[in-house]
């Protein structure tokens, strides 16, 4: 089973990744007003934040009234970030995640740690 069937069997909340081609390019920004847009019309979005940032982190968590779980493939294994992810979604409308700095940004050759 890939990584991919694995999450799917665990959990089939739609996702949505916010993403850009650099930093700076407004992700944050448009991710917070998303966020909240999405929790004032009703809708329960488990957040999350691509990589160890732990300031966007707490403004997403807030603009969703709840808490933002960090998914780090530089820190975690992919069990871990999967198991996060699936136990995080649970029960929510729709996952958002908002990558970090450019889409590409830390790719390796098994274009792993990006967003």
């Amino acid at each position: 089973m890939n990584e991919h069937s694995f999450i799917s069997s665990r959990c089939s909340v739609p996702r949505l990744v916010v993403a850009g081609v650099r930093g700076g390019a407004g992700k944050t920004i448009f991710t917070l007003g998303l966020i909240r847009h999405l929790t004032n019309q009703g809708h329960r979005a488990a957040v999350f934040k691509k990589g160890p940032d732990y300031i966007d982190a707490r403004w997403l968590g807030c603009a969703g009234r709840g808490e933002c779980t960090n998914l780090d493939p530089y820190l975690m294994s992919s069990e871990t970030i999967l198991s996060l992810f699936a136990h995080r979604a649970a029960g929510c409308d729709l996952a958002v995640i908002e990558g970090n700095r450019g889409l590409y940004d830390g790719v390796d050759p098994e274009g792993s740690c990006s967003t």
